[in-house]
């Protein structure tokens, strides 16, 4: 069971955070909602990222 090193970025733009998942292989999820790849969604307060394993749970975040 592992999560890929690579498997979505986060950055910081004028506006805010944002992150994009990378297509890694199980996907990212961002209030548990399955992320379209390659695509940004911005970062707020009190949202939830998980980032699925390879067969097992995920690994989860909340942001801050």
């Amino acid at each position: 069971n592992f999560v890929s090193k690579e498997h979505c970025v986060i950055d910081l733009t004028e506006e805010g955070y944002r992150i994009m998942d990378i297509n890694q292989g199980n996907g990212t999820y961002l209030n548990q909602e399955k992320m379209v790849t390659n695509i940004y969604y911005p970062l707020k307060r009190g949202d939830q990222i998980s980032i699925q394993k390879i067969g097992g749970p995920g690994i989860n975040y909340l942001v801050l």
